[in-house]
């Protein structure tokens, strides 16, 4: 075997197990809970506020990602909103519930509609940029004729 031959080997002994570990290492960041509309009964053009509850369940400092957040209506109809930063507060261990005030769409028909959250988050470059972990948290809640 030739030296070349031997630094290619080497190369790829050192190289792939630390590829494959950073796309592999896909544990949860955070754990979602009692997510919601606080009223969940709405008109178009009211005042709501978003809840949820997150414990922390990785490093913050080493986790982001993007939150893409869209309403969908009784007919089908959906309201993307902008596209948001995934952020996580607190140390690992850590449960907090966060509030976020919205104002429900005057063209949303009535009937149920869905509040959707679909979260791509990564924890290091490599899943960032090739794989990242995908979130989605849902509820539902209700929307009045105008």
């Amino acid at each position: 075997m030739g030296l070349r031959t031997l630094a290619l080997w080497l190369y790829l002994l050192l190289t792939v197990p630390i590829v494959l570990f950073l796309l592999f290492d896909r544990g949860a960041a955070i754990e979602t809970t009692n997510f919601h509309f606080n009223p969940d009964v709405l008109r178009p053009g009211a005042k709501t506020r978003a809840a949820w509850t997150v414990k922390t369940l990785r490093d913050p400092d080493q986790c982001r990602g993007l939150v893409h957040r869209s309403l969908i209506d009784s007919q089908g109809q959906v309201f993307a909103f902008s596209t948001i930063d995934a952020v996580i507060h607190g140390s690992i261990g850590e449960v907090h519930t966060y509030y976020y005030p919205w104002t429900i769409p005057t063209g949303l028909a009535p009937g149920p509609a869905i509040f959707r959250r679909n979260v791509d988050r990564w924890c290091n470059p490599l899943q960032r940029w090739v794989w990242p972990m995908h979130e989605v948290h849902e509820t539902t809640f209700t929307v009045l004729p105008p």
